[in-house]
């Protein structure tokens, strides 16, 4: 069985028409007043963070309370794109949805369903910028119109998760808690850059274990057998432990791929290493992986990653705080992540976006080495300013030339990034009217009704040493229930 997406006959336009109705409703729904909120959608049961007694049930499952929810949460956002990209003029206007669907049986059982209508299946893929539902004022190359609509109603996560061996000993004499998950599963390690994808495969894993002298010990077991972005036809068996010691926070993993073929035999490993060191917080990561023997070269490729963030306090400062951070990482030539990492977590500059094209420094982090300064300035508050400078050596023997020209490359990037969230923004301050009313009340329930809602502006330049500059402006209006 697998979910992998494929292409499929194209919807009818009535049906098209009938399915926009449908999306339209859901979120006019999502905005009504007695919906939105602190806290998810809630369809049946329970409210997550709802106030008053909760309900009865004398069913069980496993030896815990049967008490079905349901509840949804996620993402909506609408982005402008506009500038120099890919060596033509871009415009582009394109909605995306991360829907998450909560199917709560018990405290611990649970079926959850992420579903992206918008990408048709980009998501946990490559990027594909011609598959989204889009709207471009120009067609780019590879373009057959400017319209794209391609949405896309089946799950890109769906998994079910358990703690069943507690039915044993429910009064707790073995620490038997321990957490099972399987489906299509998201699997993330080492801030992104060692693995992240969504996989058909399980999860084991055991949270708090005392292990002196250890503070803290949870270990994962996980396995792959496919969706695995990376290989074709490998599986993926692998071990995590993440380990608080002394103020010290260890991040270790170990995975082995094969195949029948053993084409694809390798380990990789990983260790991450973060601690607070006053108003720094600094973490070092060193990850591994075996060659497969096609590349050449050193039987070992490595990626080492240093990254810094230092809270500043000056009353000449606006909000008196600023945060710094520095990033910076390299590459050697066989590196190469589990499946799905790259270093786009070292700064918005390196950031790629799965379904829209925009300008940024090539994060697929083989055979080169970067780095990110920037500065947030008001992190805590409502309104912040990111400006950020990153730099990229790609040392890769050139294939082509042109725009995507890869190897022998330099890149600096500037960019700048603004974020508001629009309750207090747009409410703040305001008086009413009214007579004998509760203000406090009022303005949390006009708050509500943005709650979640920000506007975030990102202005990028790319300057190449080959092939064309580029630059984006992006405006997101986004909306978190």
């Amino acid at each position: 069985m697998t979910l992998r997406h494929k292409n499929h006959q194209p919807i009818a336009p009535r049906t098209r028409v009938l399915l926009r109705l449908l999306v339209l409703s859901f979120f006019f729904c999502l905005a009504s007043p007695s919906l939105v909120g602190a806290w998810p959608w809630t369809i049946c049961g329970d409210k997550l963070l709802g106030i008053g007694p909760l309900g009865k049930s004398d069913l069980s499952l496993f030896g815990k309370t049967l008490k079905p929810a349901c509840d949804i949460n996620g993402t909506f956002r609408l982005n402008y794109i506009g500038g120099r990209i890919d060596a033509e003029n871009t415009h582009i206007f394109a909605p995306a949805l991360d829907l998450d669907l909560n199917l709560i049986l018990t405290a611990t059982e649970r079926f959850h369903l992420l579903f992206r209508p918008f990408d048709n299946g980009v998501s946990g893929a490559p990027a594909r910028p011609s598959r989204s539902t889009q709207f471009r004022a120009k067609r780019g190359q590879g373009q057959k119109k400017n319209v794209t609509t391609k949405l896309d109603f089946r799950p890109d996560r769906a998994w079910f998760e358990m703690q069943p061996l507690t039915w044993f000993f429910p009064e707790d004499e073995v620490p038997l808690d321990i957490n099972i998950a399987g489906g299509r599963i998201p699997l993330a390690f080492h801030n992104n850059y060692w693995m992240n994808d969504d996989v058909l495969g399980f999860s084991m894993s055991q949270n708090n274990l005392y292990l002196p002298p250890l503070s803290n010990l949870n270990v994962i077991i996980f396995g792959a057998f496919d969706e695995i972005n990376r290989f074709d036809n490998a599986n993926i068996g692998g071990i995590g432990a993440f380990i608080d010691y002394r103020g010290y926070f260890v991040e270790a993993t170990f995975a082995y791929a094969f195949d029948n073929t053993k084409a694809d035999n390798r380990f990789f490993t990983g260790i991450s290493i973060t601690k607070q060191l006053g108003l720094t917080g600094a973490a070092l990561r060193i990850l591994l992986n075996e060659d497969n023997g096609v590349q050449g070269g050193p039987d070992l490729g490595a990626l080492f990653v240093i990254e810094t963030e230092t809270r500043v306090f000056s009353e000449h400062l606006y909000a008196g705080e600023i945060r710094l951070y520095i990033n910076m990482f390299y590459a050697m030539e066989n590196w190469a992540p589990l499946t799905g990492g790259n270093v786009a977590r070292q700064g918005f500059l390196f950031q790629t976006d799965r379904s829209i094209p925009i300008a940024a420094l090539e994060n697929r982090g083989v055979n080169s080495g970067g780095w990110v300064l920037g500065v947030i300035f008001n992190p805590e508050g409502d309104f912040t300013v990111t400006p950020e400078f990153g730099f990229l050596r790609d040392e890769r023997p050139r294939l082509r030339g042109g725009r995507r020209a890869a190897g022998d490359l330099e890149q600096v990037g500037l960019g700048l990034r603004v974020q508001a969230g629009l309750a207090k923004f747009l409410l703040a301050g305001s008086t009413y009217p009214w007579y004998d009313a509760d203000y406090d009340k009022i303005e949390q329930r006009l708050n509500a009704l943005l709650y979640g809602a920000q506007v975030r502006t990102t202005w990028a330049q790319i300057l190449p040493t080959a092939g064309e500059t580029e630059h984006t402006f992006r405006f997101e209006l986004i909306y978190d229930f």
